[in-house]
């Protein structure tokens, strides 16, 4: 709740660069819908009418297209790319693969030890409050690859002494860093 109104008043909507977009064609909307239904490859083999095998490459293949690694990652991304909403997730598979740990409850900011951040850190923080995903990022920012990212990410929340992205963009905005 605090986190929809926090995105609502300080995090505006803003569209990507189409460049950025990932574009799925029917048949991956599809498999990507049954996937957040919290169905088993075999349920889905079977209601596709496809093989289980045809089911697990065609979910790597989503997982190389949204560079993520478990079905949790693909699901949180395709969310925050707003290919599916959260709506559209059952509840099964809310409580197998989006437990609570993934939805930022507290929003206490703590001061930071250090505030200086290098411009890359500042870029960083400007782009994850303007609602980017890592991977968007990434390339943006002209990164090598994603662990490259990352270690920028992790820079920024410790600096910040945040334990995520939103309390990340808190803590900026109220320190003066950035603003929304």
């Amino acid at each position: 709740m605090i986190y929809k109104k926090f995105k609502k008043y300080y995090m505006p909507e803003f569209d990507l660069p189409k460049s950025l977009k990932i574009k799925l064609i029917k048949s991956q909307k599809e498999l990507l819908l049954e996937l957040a239904s919290g169905k088993t490859i075999p349920e889905i083999a079977e209601k596709l009418n496809k093989t289980p095998n045809n089911i697990k490459k065609r979910t790597l293949n989503l997982y190389k297209k949204f560079n993520v690694h478990s079905r949790k990652e693909l699901l949180l991304e395709t969310i925050e790319q707003k290919i599916i909403s959260y709506k559209n997730i059952s509840p099964r598979c809310r409580k197998r693969f989006l437990k609570s740990d993934n939805i930022p409850v507290s929003f206490e900011v703590i001061a930071p030890k250090n505030l200086e951040l290098s411009e890359m850190e500042y870029n960083f923080l400007l782009l994850l409050s303007q609602s980017y995903t890592r991977k968007q990022i990434m390339k943006m920012l002209n990164f090598y690859n994603m662990h490259d990212c990352n270690y920028y990410y992790h820079c920024l929340l410790n600096k910040l002494n945040a334990k995520n992205a939103v309390q990340a963009i808190v803590t900026g905005v109220k320190y003066g860093i950035i603003k929304i």
